[in-house]
């Protein structure tokens, strides 16, 4: 608000008793209820198609960065069950070995030939216990081996 000065003298202002008459005023503030049941709201059909691409845009997005995960996942969870295969592979190839090399310790045949004398009491053949047997004396005692084995029910003898 501009000032002016009366030119009566003085040095009154107009605008310092307006400001005092205002601020003795009482304001008063009614309040109306806004009733927005008869709007309709017209959707614009650009806005719509933009809204709906960028959200096709987002899903297909969304979509390919979750396959991607579980690809990452599936690749990191196989990688892991690969490791501990080899190790078991591993463990196996050892435990293997060692079971060859027990075999082979325990099937040599001065071992086999040193428990059979001690432990079981078995003697060197003599001469005297070897039988020679031709064709005809080797078939007959075939033949009575499994006729004895199946009369006992055992099952057939198979030379």
């Amino acid at each position: 608000m501009h000032s002016r000065t009366s030119s009566a003298g003085g040095g009154r202002t107009r605008s310092r008793g307006l400001v005092a008459a205002r601020s003795r005023a009482v304001d008063f503030y009614f309040s109306r209820p806004i009733d927005n049941t008869g709007l309709v709201l017209n959707v614009d059909p650009r806005k719509r198609r933009h809204c709906f691409a960028f959200l096709f845009f987002g899903v297909c997005a969304f979509l390919v960065t979750l396959g991607y995960a579980l690809h990452q996942f599936e690749c990191l969870r196989l990688q892991y069950r690969m490791a501990e295969l080899k190790a078991r592979h591993h463990t196996l190839s050892e435990w293997n070995h060692k079971l060859r090399l027990e075999k082979a310790s325990l099937g040599r045949l001065e071992r086999i030939e040193g428990i059979a004398r001690k432990e079981l009491g078995f003697q060197p053949i003599r001469p005297e216990q070897v039988i020679y047997l031709d064709r005809k004396t080797a078939s007959e005692l075939n033949f009575t081996l499994a006729h004895n084995e199946n009369r006992n029910g055992e099952g057939e003898f198979s030379p």
